[in-house]
């Protein structure tokens, strides 16, 4: 990616060379370096906060059944059925919940510690 400062020193070797950058390559190189970033920025700022978040990772204990949802796909096992779980790996940990019929498996450590401790308190009642 060009950086500002690599931007300037293109274009002045470019003047120094005798060489005038046409006003297209000015505009791409606006467009690619702070109206994107810009626009993207705006649209977290806008429209990925409050009720239209948008969670990467998350995991929802309810009455009935347990929810894990990843990029807005939803993973659900039923209490009935969990038969128990498991955390395994050294570095990167994996939560397994286990249930008769399937079983919902994720990265534990994109959760804090204080989240882990509330998934495994939450588990450790059900099961």
């Amino acid at each position: 990616m060009i950086t500002a400062a690599s931007f300037l020193a293109i274009v002045g070797l470019m003047s120094f060379l005798g060489y005038q950058p046409q006003g297209e390559f000015i505009k791409f190189y606006l467009v690619g370096t702070v109206l994107i970033p810009i626009a993207f920025t705006l649209w977290l700022i806008i429209f990925n906060s409050w009720k239209n978040k948008v969670d990467e990772y998350s995991i929802e204990f309810t009455e009935h059944d347990i929810r894990y949802i990843h990029f807005g796909d939803v993973e659900t096992i039923s209490w009935d059925t969990v038969e128990s779980y498991k955390v395994g790996g050294f570095f990167t940990k994996t939560l397994t919940i286990i249930g008769k019929e399937r079983k919902i498996a994720f990265d534990f450590n994109i959760f804090d510690t204080k989240q882990r401790e509330g998934i495994i308190s939450n588990l450790n009642e059900k099961c």
